[in-house]
């Protein structure tokens, strides 16, 4: 059951297809991945040394999951049961929408999550910052140097635009490995892409700028 429900709410948001989600016995324990993480070819005489294998897995101590406790908690109330009543499909389409609500709050959570509250207050974290640490919190936490502290984009900005970040944080924070990967995929906030592609959608002086804020647009 427990299965069903994860890949139920991860068919409900498509970024949580991309991303690694492990079932555990434990409450609590090391993170253990499988992967390597770093190039594994090279040579090795044989006459003068053994060869180094590379080894599989990549355990981090400084990384421990720990799995508290998130209550998902939803009420029907009799007048939507009973506006309801005549559509035999309803509970599937009920489930449904609970699931995709889940799936977002994971969302919500993992970007925007700082801590976890014994009680968490809605009103005054909106964005679900007292439900859990997020990814990018426990990138701040256990990664700092994977982390741009203080960044602005504009002309008068520490980069010039959204473009030059992006390039300087893939030569920067990722390791060489990985830098040319074609899997690599940039994630911003809303704001920053609007900032980015508003001069090219507001200037229809040319067709060509026309068809190009059409596509981003699209």
């Amino acid at each position: 059951p427990t299965q069903k429900i994860i890949q139920a709410y991860q068919q409900q948001a498509d970024f949580l297809k991309l991303i690694n989600i492990w079932p555990v016995d434990n409450a609590k324990g090391e993170k253990i991945a499988l992967s390597i993480g770093t190039s594994i070819a090279g040579n090795t005489n044989t006459n003068v040394q053994p060869r180094q294998p590379t080894a599989v897995g990549n355990l981090d101590l400084l990384d421990e999951y720990d799995c508290t406790q998130t209550n998902y908690d939803v009420a029907m109330k009799w007048l939507l049961l009973n506006a309801w009543r005549h559509f035999p499909d309803f509970k599937k389409k009920l489930q449904e929408m609970v699931i995709r609500a889940i799936a977002l709050d994971k969302l919500c959570i993992g970007f925007n999550g700082l801590f976890r509250a014994p009680t968490s207050d809605r009103a005054a974290n909106p964005l679900l910052q007292d439900v859990k640490k997020g990814w990018l919190q426990k990138i701040r936490t256990n990664a700092p140097d994977r982390v741009m502290s203080t960044v602005t984009v504009g002309a008068a900005g520490t980069y010039k635009n959204l473009d030059a970040l992006v390039v300087d944080a893939v030569n920067e924070l990722i390791d060489e490995v990985h830098q040319d990967d074609t899997d690599l995929v940039v994630i911003c906030g809303r704001s920053l892409l609007a900032d980015k592609n508003f001069p090219i959608v507001n200037d229809a002086s040319d067709n060509t700028n026309v068809l190009a804020g059409q596509v981003l647009l699209s």
